[in-house]
This record gives C-alpha cells, sequence and structure tokens, in this order.
C-alpha cells in the first residue's frame, strides 16, 4: 500500500520598503551629514514561500551610509514620511529654504530621539552633489545667535 507523504515547508520571509530620504542630520556613527531615510520593514511567516501572517514590523529613520537609525512610534514614522515629500521638494528647489527648516523644525518637535528641536532661525544647511554617485551630502550648522 503506498502511503502518501505530506510536507509543508514554511519559514519567514522580510520585505521592506526605502520611503526615501527625509531628515537632515548629522550621523553621530559615521560622522556624516546625510539625509535619513524613513524605512520601513515586515517580517511575514509563509507556507510554500507564500506570506500569510505579518510575524513582526519595525518602522526607523536609518542613516545610508552606516544603517545606524532610530526606531519609529507609528504617528513618528508618518510625520517622517511627511518630511520625505518635503525633502523631495527642497532638493528640486520647490520648496524654499525657510519653508523646509520649518518643516525640519515641526518633525523634531514630533519625535521623541531628539531633546532639543531645531531653532528655524539658526538653521543654516549647505549642499554638495558628489559628482560620482549623484548623492548629496549635508552639511548641518546651528549659527550661534548674536
Amino acid at each position: 500500500m503506498i502511503q502518501s507523504l505530506l510536507f509543508i515547508i514554511f519559514g519567514r520571509k522580510i520585505r521592506d520598503k526605502d520611503y526615501g530620504p527625509s531628515y537632515p542630520s548629522h550621523c553621530p556613527r559615521c560622522d556624516n551629514g546625510v539625509y535619513y531615510h524613513a524605512y520601513k520593514w515586515r517580517s511575514w511567516a509563509h507556507i510554500f514561500w507564500i506570506p500569510l501572517i505579518p510575524w513582526f514590523s519595525n518602522k526607523e529613520l536609518v542613516c545610508p551610509i552606516c544603517n545606524a537609525g532610530f526606531e519609529l512610534e507609528r504617528d513618528e514614522f508618518k510625520k517622517a514620511t511627511e518630511l520625505v515629500n518635503d525633502a523631495q521638494q527642497y532638493r528640486e528647489r520647490q520648496l524654499s529654504h525657510e519653508e523646509f527648516a520649518y518643516s525640519v523644525h515641526d518633525f523634531e518637535e514630533d519625535v521623541s530621539f531628539i531633546d532639543e528641536p531645531l531653532d528655524v532661525d539658526e538653521f543654516t544647511e549647505s549642499l554638495e552633489v558628489d559628482e560620482i554617485g549623484g548623492e548629496e551630502d549635508v552639511e548641518l550648522e546651528q549659527t550661534p545667535a548674536e
């Protein structure tokens, strides 16, 4: 008599999404001025490589150079994705320096990992474009109040 064998292939799969550059800051780990990327990843339990059940999810701001980052709550991540649009418009010169500074200030007021939000009146920023990679590095400095 032939017995039928049933085996199930199961496991875990990770899916991720990079929403793009959002928060300009200085990374303390790699010592670079960067736009932190809004990044979301989710782990799924799967059977026969078909994702069925979300297992775990994480939302972060991540340095694109060294992958250091800050974990965000749901509402903080929503603000970070809104800042992605503002950063895109700012880099394309569709948003003024002052408007972008206010967007960054509003974001910093709403997130838990920033102790002291940016003072908009003291915010200065210069962009340097790397001709080889096409990436933009950000240098931020806060000038002392006079």
